[in-house]
């Protein structure tokens, strides 16, 4: 098939409305070869575009590209006229604002409770603690069962564990080392437990 020659335009749907695009090239691939009307004629009309910025046109016709009707808004504002006038777009948008807000939620409020643990002793739970190297291994555990499960994980099978409850933990083991271990978030033992069973019966 014959190639079009440079400057035929074609409409093409984009974000579910139509737009236009002129053939710049015969070389490279398509998205070099075709670029938006609106783009190129206003370039012509008022230079490079700044960085940030996007062309729309006031009457919203994709083939009325006369320098009066175009117009180069930031891209932000571009971005909320569309919304405002696409409710289906506007309540996607609102949605996955929500998820990321939830999910930002969700990594702080986890930091903020991992840092808690690593500062202050839950007395009421337990801790598993090697007396051979001064080391508490700072994660509470609501039983003493749970945290004598640390001594089946890889890390610490070379060592004797003993666990102490926090209560006891200042008094007994006055100046040992703490240590948070990286395999995984041992308190969590509802979704870390098969993890954590995994790791120690792989080896």
């Amino acid at each position: 098939m014959e190639a079009l020659p440079l400057g035929s335009v074609r409409l093409r749907k984009h974000n579910g409305r139509r737009v236009a695009f002129v053939k710049v090239t015969h070389l490279g691939p398509l998205w070099k070869r075709w670029k938006r009307l609106t783009r190129v004629e206003a370039a012509k009309h008022f230079g490079p575009l700044p960085e940030g910025m996007v062309v729309r046109q006031k009457d919203g016709n994709p083939l009325n590209v006369a320098p009066e009707n175009l117009a180069v808004v930031p891209i932000n504002k571009a971005m909320t006229r569309s919304l405002s006038s696409n409710p289906a777009l506007e309540e996607k948008r609102r949605i996955n604002q929500a998820r990321s807000a939830s999910r930002l939620a969700k990594t702080r409020n986890f930091l903020k409770a991992r840092i808690d643990r690593s500062i202050h002793i839950r007395r009421g739970q337990y801790y598993p603690v090697s007396h051979a190297t001064q080391t508490i291994i700072f994660v509470p555990s609501l039983t003493k069962r749970q945290a004598k499960r640390f001594g089946e994980m890889e890390a610490y099978r070379h060592l004797e564990i003993v666990v102490v409850r926090g209560a006891k933990l200042e008094d007994e083991c006055a100046g040992y080392r703490r240590e948070i271990p990286d395999e995984g978030q041992a308190w969590k033992w509802g979704t870390r437990q098969s993890k954590l069973g995994e790791t120690a019966g792989g080896t």
